[in-house]
């Protein structure tokens, strides 16, 4: 449990840093806002995304959970 709740909220892009506007952010299946204000949601930046608010508290929970960052096409 102790582990987890030190568990960074930070990942890095790789091949697909530059497209926030088409990125769609998924945790277990539910997808999760874009918020440039960065309260509660996703924000990507300079090749990083960071979840914020109750997105980053879900992965710090000490459960196994399926994060996924997609490039959609618009």
């Amino acid at each position: 449990q102790t582990a987890a709740s030190v568990r960074p909220c930070t990942f890095d892009l790789e091949d697909i840093a530059n497209v926030n506007d088409a990125l769609t952010v998924t945790i277990d299946g539910n997808e999760i806002p874009n918020d440039p204000s960065r309260m509660d949601g996703w924000y990507a930046e300079d090749g990083i995304l960071t979840l914020y608010g109750s997105a980053c508290t879900t992965i710090r929970d000490g459960r196994a959970h399926a994060i996924a960052a997609q490039c959609e096409p618009r």
